[in-house]
């Protein structure tokens, strides 16, 4: 799996830091943010939306971004995205500027590969996915933009792919313990509808609290 590199490209620009100065912005359709890291004292900056959307969907937080400001491009990850809870709209970003000499911890998606028999075959079950995300470590060149879990050995019901299973790429270290943790299984069907019910009845109580708390700019 090739590691990432920085063919993307953002241009951002300079700030007001003010709460009237951050409302403004958004109207104009900017998103306001944070540029820190490596070498960089934290600088109030913004991004166009239409620009930060395209460059989300390609680089998520796990794909280097040459940001562009005032000049200067700094190598960066999206370290950070707000959504407003009402409307889903971005309201902050936060950029980190990596030092491409020393090594990152990161949380890297999961995706799922192949066909599992037990639910195109034999139809005994279906899928759940238990773990999205996992955390490594390695240098910003080699970060991966996912890791691969096979499912096609998955033929009957309760068997698993753990995080044990996942090959991780040359120079990528798996930081998530235990080992055994369950990445996806075969369940029986009730047992999927019963644990999805579950998750958006938790996912609309972290909605509405994040609703509650509001959003700095």
């Amino acid at each position: 799996m090739a590691g990432s590199t920085t063919s993307l490209t953002l241009s951002v620009v300079d700030r007001p830091s003010t709460k009237h100065g951050v409302t403004q912005l958004r109207n104009e359709g900017y998103v306001p943010g944070v540029l820190y890291g490596f070498k960089t004292e934290p600088v109030a900056v913004a991004a166009q939306i239409q620009d930060l959307e395209k460059t989300w969907k390609r680089a998520g937080k796990t794909q280097l971004v040459a940001l562009e400001l005032n000049g200067a491009t700094h190598s960066v990850l999206i370290r950070e995205l707000q959504r407003s809870p009402r409307t889903g709209k971005f309201q902050h970003v936060d950029f980190f500027a990596i030092n491409p000499k020393h090594k990152l911890t990161a949380e890297v998606p999961v995706v799922l590969h192949g066909e599992s028999p037990a639910v195109t075959v034999t139809k005994v079950g279906q899928l759940l996915q238990l773990l999205t995300a996992i955390k490594v470590e390695c240098l910003p060149s080699d970060l991966p933009p996912h890791l691969t879990a096979d499912i096609t050995g998955l033929t009957e019901v309760d068997m698993s792919v753990t995080v044990g299973d996942i090959a991780a790429p040359k120079g990528v270290t798996i930081l998530h313990t235990p080992l055994e943790d369950i990445v996806v299984r075969i369940v029986p069907h009730r047992v999927q509808a019963a644990t999805q019910e579950e998750q958006a009845g938790e996912a609309g109580e972290s909605a509405s609290e994040s609703g509650s708390e509001g959003t700095e700019g």
